[in-house]
């Protein structure tokens, strides 16, 4: 291509964004103007949804057990329902619960050694020869892509 044929391009390019940039300003104008006109109907009908669902969760707490665990009709069911186990423990704690668990029940914690992906590119940039020759032996190699970037 000649430069003039790069130039019309270019002009192309710039003139096809700014309708980009327009219509998208334009989409979300309606779009805030859409959600506007349904906000206060869409919030009333949530907050009856939510009421209904406090009452009949609350129903459920005081009538529902492990004998009686769900109630049944054509509308729907409610029923108790056992969420996912979790271990909870004190963050403020955690140094001391690793040190007892690793000398009680060592298969408790997690003893696996990373890669500090960090450190090595922090290596890379000040130019430590040392520690990239050592990394570059192991098999690591830092790599950075180029790609060519159009402007208009």
């Amino acid at each position: 291509m000649t430069s003039i044929e790069l130039e019309e391009k270019l002009k192309a390019l710039g003139k096809k964004r700014l309708e980009v940039k327009t219509l998208k300003a334009d989409q979300s104008a309606a779009v805030v103007k859409a959600e506007s006109d349904f906000a206060e109907k869409l919030t009333a009908a949530q907050n009856e949804i939510e009421a209904l669902e406090e009452e009949l969760e609350a129903w459920g707490t005081a009538e529902l057990n492990e004998s009686k665990p769900t109630f049944r009709c054509p509308a729907g069911k409610i029923s108790l329902t056992k969420g996912k186990p979790k271990v909870e423990f004190d963050k403020a704690d955690e140094d001391d619960i690793i040190a007892q668990l690793k000398e009680v029940a060592p298969t408790l914690v997690y003893n696996k050694p990373q890669i500090s992906k960090a450190a090595i590119l922090a290596a890379s940039k000040t130019a430590d020869k040392g520690l990239i020759t050592l990394a570059e032996m192991a098999g690591i190699k830092v790599v950075q892509e180029t790609t060519v970037k159009v402007t208009a």
